[in-house]
């Protein structure tokens, strides 16, 4: 046990990039020397079997710094003896980090100490995860750059209740610019939800004060940005939910984004639309950002509504050329005199699904110039859900995952028809040659008569 004296004190050591409140809390009335158990929103709160007691009064609590390690601590000065055996609970205030720590830094460290010297050390015991919003998705239509009006679909879920009138609050990286024209939300939130631009990238949405939403309830919210020139340097969107108090019920930080492309022209043709068939297609296009040959992974990929399938191995049934290709080269069209195009090595690869990618041998990139590329799908049997088709030019790699150059998402493809046998009638065709021969033979008795 702990005697009394200003000797005796306990020391709480929190995990890299936890900070605790200045003296933890006490001036704001969140130092507490006994345990809430009927406080809000808390998610792993103490077993409810125990019954804990209070730190003994005269107790304060100061936040140190050391430096050695890096940490912070929080020390506190028990001048009241605490007895051996007993279970004691208490609340001090803290700021939370950004991220949640490694696991292998996510650890505490108690100790009692008296006249400097440490009675009671336990090490290594498990801190917490960061509470975030349980599920959060941006998808974008267009990552076009410098978009005028680019719709973005934001999917939201929370575990947790949010009262009517909440705010949800979504930053967007540096560049984007919001607007509420057009605002729309799906039926997980009222159409009497409203927008206000804050700030550029800055967008708050007030839910109606009648429209609660109960835990794991998903919502949309159907937003317009304008997007930046180029992909911005820190990628990633932040969310808060806030309530009509002001309090942060929920949130969620470094939301991957997406990356902002060049303008890519392509028009895709069917050269036989017809359910269930074996279709052939013929996509021209210009890219307006070229696949630098210094980079690994330069890749075309094709994608169509879902019914199409791509054979996973297309290699030898795809073929790229330059759009109205002559038989030497010039330079005037980007590449040396006698270069060959396509490069050797070139490979098609299917995923059994609507996507196709082509991939470019190592060292090898595309000048920006216009390209045919053909390749062959299997139809569905049935009318797709939807006509649109994307076509984007990627980097691809084990050192950057994925980096898009140049995407159109939007692109319309073509519809297709039900190949129908020709019919004949084997009647009709004896009666048509009949007829045609009749003339001839009018034609002979007259010749005989003369």
């Amino acid at each position: 046990s702990l005697e009394t004296g200003q000797t005796s004190q306990m020391r709480l050591w929190l995990p890299p990039t936890f900070q605790p409140l200045p003296d933890c809390g006490t001036s704001l009335n969140l130092f507490s020397l006994s345990y809430d158990v009927g406080r809000e929103l808390v998610k792993n709160p103490f077993p409810t079997t125990i019954s804990y007691l209070s730190l003994p009064s005269g107790t304060y609590c100061f936040d140190h710094y050391d430096a050695a390690s890096g940490q912070w601590y929080v020390e506190m000065t028990i001048e009241q003896e605490v007895s051996y055996g007993l279970d004691f609970a208490f609340e001090f205030a803290l700021t939370n980090p950004l991220r949640t720590p490694p696991s292998a830094d996510n650890v505490w460290r108690f100790e009692t100490l008296q006249n400097d010297v440490i009675l009671h050390l336990r090490r290594s015991v498990p801190g917490f995860d960061l509470e975030q919003i349980k599920e959060v998705r941006v998808t974008p239509s267009d990552t076009t750059t410098l978009l005028p009006l680019h719709r973005l679909e934001f999917y939201i879920m929370s575990d947790k209740y949010i009262p009517g009138g909440s705010k949800i609050e979504i930053t967007a990286p540096n560049g984007f610019v919001f607007t509420c024209a057009f605002f729309s939300t799906d039926d997980g939130l009222a159409n009497t939800t409203t927008c206000y631009v804050r700030e550029n990238n800055i967008a708050e949405f007030t839910m109606d004060t009648s429209d609660p939403l109960a835990p794991n309830s998903p919502f949309r919210l159907f937003v317009y940005v304008s997007n930046p020139e180029f992909t911005p340097q820190q990628n990633y969107w932040n969310f808060r939910i806030i309530s009509p108090l002001a309090k942060t019920l929920d949130m969620r930080d470094f939301v991957d984004s997406f990356d902002i492309t060049g303008r890519l022209e392509v028009d895709i043709q069917a050269t036989f639309p017809y359910f269930g068939q074996l279709n052939p297609l013929r996509v021209v296009f210009v890219q307006s950002t070229i696949l630098n040959q210094a980079d690994i992974g330069n890749e075309l990929v094709l994608s169509g509504p879902d019914g199409f399938i791509f054979p996973v191995n297309c290699t030898d049934g795809f073929r790229l050329r330059l759009s109205n290709q002559v038989e030497q080269p010039t330079s005037n069209r980007g590449y040396d005199v006698g270069f060959v195009f396509p490069p050797e090595g070139m490979t098609c690869r299917g995923y059994d699904n609507a996507t196709v990618s082509i991939r470019f041998p190592d060292g090898a990139g595309l000048l920006r110039n216009n390209y045919t590329l053909e390749v062959d799908v299997n139809n569905p049997g049935y009318p797709p859900n939807s006509t649109t088709w994307s076509f984007i030019t990627r980097i691809r790699n084990d050192q950057e995952d994925e980096r898009i150059a140049d995407a159109n998402r939007t692109l319309e493809g073509f519809g297709l028809v039900e190949l129908l046998p020709m019919r004949t009638s084997e009647g009709s065709a004896r009666q048509s040659a009949v007829l045609a021969l009749l003339p001839l033979a009018l034609l002979w008795l007259y010749l005989e008569l003369i």
